[in-house]
């Protein structure tokens, strides 16, 4: 299957650019995911500009949040098939037209959520949820650098989903807890294309919007 992504070293936002390219089968346990939306969060600010120790080094492809539809079902992989509108998680690799992911970390899009919707839900009500679980631990340590918080897992700014993308059980945990909630849809305030992807992050870091930034994937 051939794709488009955007690649870069961190550093620069204009040393990001779209480059086609072959995705391979998913493997066992995974799920081959054709995006439709991609929110964006102050943590792809941050790898982009490699201003924390989560970023990859080297070459890799920004974003943590995504929507779309399983356009592939791995071996062993239940409960999911092709068609299925979902939304989802990634530690990094979200600013594509297709990605592989590991299908613990997509859950069914809910009925009547448009695709941008579901872009905006998962990283801001993980991370707020989360921190306000942890703000009593938080409150009660003093000592921390801020410089360190992010990769440390005691930042509260989006920097949550990274540790938590590696405990899936407790992300689940907390998924449900939320369902309870009955929090509603998210607010989407901005939509850009897919191809000015670049100046859809230029506006979220100037401070200027309001509601969730997302950028859309056209239907191939």
């Amino acid at each position: 299957m051939q794709r488009k992504a955007y690649h870069l070293k961190a550093g620069s936002l204009s040393k990001m650019n779209a480059i086609v390219e072959r995705l391979p089968s998913p493997d066992p346990g995974e799920v081959t995911v054709a995006v439709r939306a991609i929110g964006l969060n102050f943590a792809d600010i941050f790898a982009i500009w490699g201003l924390y120790g989560a970023t990859p080094e080297g070459d890799f492809v920004p974003g943590l949040e995504y929507s779309g539809t399983i356009a592939a079902v791995g071996e062993g992989v239940e409960g999911l098939r092709e068609g299925d509108h979902i939304m989802g998680v990634t530690r990094f690799g979200a600013y594509a037209t297709h990605l592989n992911i590991d299908a613990r970390y997509v859950i069914p899009l809910p009925a009547g959520w448009s695709f941008a919707e579901g872009s905006a839900y998962l990283v801001q009500v993980l991370t707020a949820y989360y921190g306000l679980k942890l703000l009593y631990y938080y409150l009660t340590r003093p000592k921390i650098d801020p410089q360190k918080m992010p990769e440390q897992n005691k930042s509260v700014m989006g920097f949550n989903l990274i540790w938590l993308y590696h405990r899936a059980g407790l992300m689940h945990q907390l998924l449900g807890e939320l369902s309870e909630l009955d929090l509603g849809k998210p607010h989407v305030g901005h939509r850009y294309a897919f191809g000015a992807l670049k100046d859809a992050i230029l506006e979220f870091q100037s401070g200027k919007t309001m509601g969730k930034v997302v950028v859309e994937v056209e239907e191939e």
